[in-house]
């Protein structure tokens, strides 16, 4: 399945991001409100430099004071993780 139909099923109302060497940001409105999308598209291998890229991009979240709900996406050979981490927002 491709990550244009994917992020499209999942987030189905507005929905912007960017893919940068398979890393993922980006946000969409959802009935609970603004969700902050970081993660991981086309199988990408989590290698210590993207660990630490996905860190950061969490991090600048928190650091902007952005009171939305924050998903980790992974996609990987066709399955998906999405992981709420609104606790950390």
């Amino acid at each position: 399945m491709q990550t244009q139909t994917i992020l499209a099923e999942l987030f189905p109302n507005e929905l912007e991001y960017q893919i940068d060497n398979w890393v993922i940001r980006g946000s969409a409105e959802t009935k609970a409100g603004t969700v902050e999308i970081i993660g991981t598209v086309d199988s990408a291998a989590i290698n210590q430099a993207i660990a630490i890229r996905l860190a950061n991009e969490v991090l600048d979240v928190i650091a902007q004071g952005k009171k939305h709900r924050l998903f980790l996406l992974l996609i990987l050979k066709g399955r998906i993780l999405l992981a709420p981490m609104s606790c950390c927002v």
